[in-house]
């Protein structure tokens, strides 16, 4: 991982614009009752983490309001893992990080 110092971000609108807000809220969050909501914070239209919904207490979690997810948002996100899985699991040995299993120290 890059030290503070080195590491790259990506603006807000290139992470929903390519995708992966709808897919991090589709494929992890909305099953789980959650929405990560992106608001517009000044008039040029520059987004911030406006925050989470928490709709926990909905069995049914949480689905898109018309219209439906992107069908091309959908294919460049597996794209790009499709990409990235085969470099990071013969570099890591996995996709999706296992969790560390507790010491008996």
């Amino acid at each position: 991982m890059p030290e503070a110092s080195d590491r790259k971000y990506m603006s807000l609108e290139e992470f929903k614009d390519s995708g992966y807000l709808q897919e991090v809220n589709r494929r992890f969050l909305h099953p789980l009752g959650l929405a990560l909501e992106l608001g517009a914070a000044t008039p040029d239209g520059v987004l911030y983490i406006n925050g989470i919904w928490d709709c926990r207490d909905d069995p049914e979690g949480i689905r898109f309001a018309p219209p439906p997810p992107s069908v091309d948002k959908v294919m460049a996100v597996d794209a790009e893992w499709q990409t990235r899985e085969p470099l990071r699991t013969a570099a890591l040995g996995y996709m999706i990080q296992p969790p560390e299993e507790p010491s008996d120290e």
